[in-house]
Formats: C-alpha cells, sequence, structure tokens
C-alpha cells in the first residue's frame, strides 16, 4: 500500500469515527465549525507572521493536504482564488458541503502528480503540516509539481517539523508497529501504521531537492520551536537572451 493510500485511507477514516475535530488535535472534541475555522484562520496567520509569504486579493493558491478547508478558507478570505487539494475523497466532500466563499473550490487528488481539473497556473503552491510523513523522493515529486504549476517568480511555501527524531520517538514507533502487526491500529488518537512514520530532512537536503526541481530557495524560518519551520522557494524567472 502506498504513502499517499495509506494516508487517504487514515483520514477517511478518522472523519467517519470524530468528525471533522480530527483535522487538528488542538482542538476541543466538540468543537464547532465556526472554532475549527478559527483555528485556521489562527494558523494562517502564524505562517504568514514566520514564513513572510506573499498574501493578496492578486494571488491564486494551490493548498496541498486542505483536509476540511480550515486554512484554505482563511486563504480565500485574503486572495483571489483558492483551490484546496487533498488525497482523501471524504475530507474533500465534506469541505465541499462546509464552504461558500465564491473564490474558494475544492478537489480529490490521488497524489503526484498533481493536475487541477482547471489547468490552472498559480502565484502561490501552500502546504501546512502535510509532509511530515513523505519521504524526500515524494517530496522531490511534489516540489517537481509545484514548480510546473507556478507562474515565474511563483512561491512555493511549505512547513516540516526539523525537530531531529530522537530515541524515544524511534522505541514509540517500533512498538506502534508491533501494535499494528497484532491488530491495534491507533493509538493515543493516531494511527499505528507504519505509513505514518514522521521523517527527519535536514535543510541541505531540502535545499538540494527544491534545487533540482528548478526553484531558488529564499528562507527558511522558525517559529516558536523546529516543529514549525517554514520554507519558501521561488521560481525564477528565466534568463532573457541579448
Amino acid at each position: 500500500m502506498s504513502v499517499e493510500t495509506a494516508t487517504g485511507n487514515w483520514w477517511n477514516a478518522s472523519l467517519a469515527e470524530v468528525g471533522v475535530q480530527a483535522m487538528d488535535r488542538t482542538l476541543s472534541a466538540h468543537a464547532g465549525w465556526d472554532e475549527i475555522l478559527r483555528s485556521g484562520r489562527e494558523e494562517l496567520e502564524a505562517a504568514m507572521d514566520v514564513s513572510g509569504m506573499q498574501v493578496d486579493a492578486t494571488r491564486r493558491v494551490l493548498d496541498l493536504g486542505c483536509g476540511v478547508g480550515r486554512v484554505a478558507a482563511a486563504l480565500a478570505d485574503r486572495c483571489g482564488e483558492v483551490v484546496g487539494v487533498d488525497i482523501s475523497p471524504s475530507l474533500i466532500e465534506t469541505a465541499k458541503s462546509f464552504h461558500t466563499q465564491p473564490n474558494l473550490r475544492f478537489e480529490h487528488t490521488t497524489g503526484s502528480p498533481l493536475q487541477p481539473d482547471a489547468h490552472e497556473i498559480y502565484d502561490t503552491v501552500f502546504a501546512n503540516e502535510v509532509f511530515y510523513y513523505l519521504p524526500l523522493p515524494m517530496l522531490a515529486d511534489y516540489a517537481r509539481d509545484a514548480f510546473r504549476l507556478l507562474h515565474a517568480g511563483g512561491e512555493y511555501v511549505f512547513q516540516l517539523n526539523m525537530d531531529p527524531i530522537g530515541w524515544k520517538t524511534r522505541l514509540s514507533w517500533r512498538l506502534r508497529t508491533i501494535m499494528y502487526t497484532c491488530g491495534i491500529k491507533k493509538w493515543r488518537g493516531w494511527s499505528n501504521s507504519p505509513g505514518f512514520t514522521r521523517y527527519f530532512h535536514s535543510v541541505e537536503s531540502i535545499r538540494a531537492m527544491l534545487e533540482s526541481a528548478g526553484f531558488q530557495l529564499e528562507r527558511v524560518n522558525t517559529g516558536l520551536s523546529r516543529r514549525q519551520t517554514w520554507f519558501v522557494a521561488r521560481k525564477p524567472h528565466p534568463v532573457s537572451e541579448h
């Protein structure tokens, strides 16, 4: 089973079991839609403060791993057009049923290659808390997709957990794998599937991956902790020939 399939299945099951509150473990178990949307606005504000990403009414934004559209809705309040994509059909259908902003739409994707229906070109490709569980070759696939979908001068803005992986985390993963093998699919509210193992990527490896896709890495900014490290890469303009 691929990482995309395992992840999509997990989010489908989580949505059915606990509702949209599963999309953010900081939400209360009985959070209403207003609280859910407020959390999305707060996450976007934090992302903007740390990353310095460009947000204005002229920009078209592609939100990768949009879930039920918490942050996508906040982006739509500030941008001209937002398209949210996710690998979970259930999350996309839920997002479509809740959001009515005319400049916001949602599409299901099977992962890379990203091929939004409208074949549009974007000013920003954005990903918040999406790439934790992807190995570097998959991140490279998404970087190539983002490069193809961006205007020259467009931004690729994404967040990674840059905390080194310690022995306690590795022991937890080993225990979770054993539980999964024994039929215990969840523990402490999260999947025990091996597909949900967090990868650690160095700044140097991310820079090399982005440059291989054609990007220029402009900045790496960290918020209150390395778990909220934002990368901003730019698709360069073609070099004019004289």
